[in-house]
């Protein structure tokens, strides 16, 4: 039973603070997949059960990818910004958010987006609801400064043109994936 972000993430999170792996393909969650993505070489991840994390070499832009819990996307996006808000020095600016949509692989895509500041420098959150099936939305959680966000941006559609759904076979799991 997925029970989301919970205290047990937030602790493993404090322990393993340095990311360990190179980029590479991910399957979120990792016993039930909703999706397979792909991070880019050379990127710091980290993988839990529910969900993946991703840090550029130069640190200055962050991704988190997890499937919502049923139709809760809602709350699983607020669940994931509470996460990172606890896990670095991140204010996030009342009042900022903007709601955009636009086509993605023939269905639409959610972007929310709020602006704050990061250890007092500024920084942008996006929220990225990314159609996987008919019924199945998949988030991409991307998180740094503006100048991080520019510098990856080409990363970021790489990133999100990967995400693909899973096919639940006797393993779980696509050849490769982690």
């Amino acid at each position: 039973m997925r029970t989301g972000l919970t205290i047990a993430h937030v602790a493993a999170y404090l322990t393993a603070l340095a990311l360990s792996a190179a980029g590479g393909s991910f399957r979120i969650p990792k016993d039930e997949p909703v999706a397979y993505v792909e991070i880019p070489d050379g990127w710091q991840t980290r993988q839990e059960e529910e969900f993946a994390e991703a840090a550029t070499p130069d640190g200055t832009f962050h991704l988190m990818l997890l499937a919502p819990e049923g139709r809760k996307v809602g709350e699983s996006i607020g669940e994931a910004v509470r996460y990172i808000r606890r896990n670095g020095n991140i204010t996030i600016k009342p009042g900022s958010m903007k709601r955009e949509t636009s086509d993605f692989k023939g269905r639409q895509m959610v972007m929310n987006t709020w602006d704050g500041y990061e250890s007092g420098r500024p920084m942008v959150l996006r929220a990225y609801v990314v159609p996987v099936a008919e019924r199945q939305s998949f988030l991409v959680i991307v998180w740094g400064s503006p100048t991080g966000q520019e510098k990856y941006a080409k990363a970021l559609t790489g990133v999100l043109n990967s995400v693909a759904p899973a096919e639940h076979d006797s393993e779980g799991a696509e050849a490769g994936a982690r």
